[in-house]
């Protein structure tokens, strides 16, 4: 779910139409907020801990004023009208509480995953959106797990933001392997030279201190396997020697 800048004149009139909205409409249509621009009902149910029933008819009140409509295929799949209409009701929630809700879809889409029905990259959000909050260790798994279903698809630039939030969990565990900064950084900085139209040089420096730091060798060699823009010509002899 990409985040969307809005002007706070444009916010100001959406949250204008949403003040007819009952308190406890808006208090479940916030958390649908969260959940995403699309949401299901059983889906939101469970993150507001009430059950289906209690919910459709403060729901019916949002699809008569047009916030959300029912998908096509189903009417348990909804979604808001207007992104802007989303982006009203999530912003004005205090980050603390963002990162509450947040936290609280996971612990919902974590069960759902383990069953296979819902896709990494949603868990993946949340976990980097609940940051510095949670279970980081998991959301370093997601997030790494996520880039890697990305590039099967060749969505290299989702691959590489994917890897980018990892690394941004990972800092913040206290006792982390430097290995695994290494190899999150290579991975990213691979995605990067191969697929990326950025500047790859602050990757490159990076990486670089890294594999100095865990002593040369492989990860130097490594490291400049990559970033050699001739790979096997004039740098070739000092590699082998890195490496031995």
């Amino acid at each position: 779910v990409a985040a969307l800048s809005v002007p706070t004149l444009a916010l100001d009139l959406v949250r204008q139409r949403l003040a007819h909205l009952s308190d406890s409409a808006r208090e479940a249509l916030t958390c649908a907020a969260v959940i995403g621009r699309s949401f299901s009902l059983p889906l939101l149910a469970a993150v507001t801990d009430r059950s289906a029933s209690e919910l459709m008819p403060i729901l019916d009140v949002a699809l008569a004023r047009e916030v959300i409509r029912a998908a096509p295929q189903s009417a348990m799949e909804l979604t808001f009208t207007n992104e802007l209409l989303r982006v009203g009701l999530y912003e004005a929630q205090t980050p603390a509480q963002r990162r509450k809700q947040h936290l609280r879809v996971i612990q919902v889409l974590d069960q759902r995953y383990a069953l296979g029905e819902v896709p990494v990259s949603q868990l993946a959000y949340h976990a980097r959106e609940a940051l510095p909050e949670g279970d980081l260790r998991k959301a370093v798994t997601y997030c790494s797990e996520a880039a890697e279903g990305a590039a099967r698809t060749c969505a290299f630039a989702d691959a590489t933001r994917y890897l980018q939030h990892a690394r941004e969990a990972l800092d913040l565990i206290e006792d982390a392997s430097p290995q695994q900064h290494f190899d999150l950084l290579l991975r990213q900085a691979s995605f990067e030279r191969g697929h990326g139209s950025g500047d790859l040089s602050p990757l490159a420096e990076q990486l670089l201190h890294l594999a100095r730091e865990q002593g040369g060798g492989a990860p130097l060699a490594q490291a400049c396997l990559l970033l050699d823009p001739f790979p096997g010509f004039p740098r070739l002899p000092v590699l082998r020697d890195a490496m031995t």
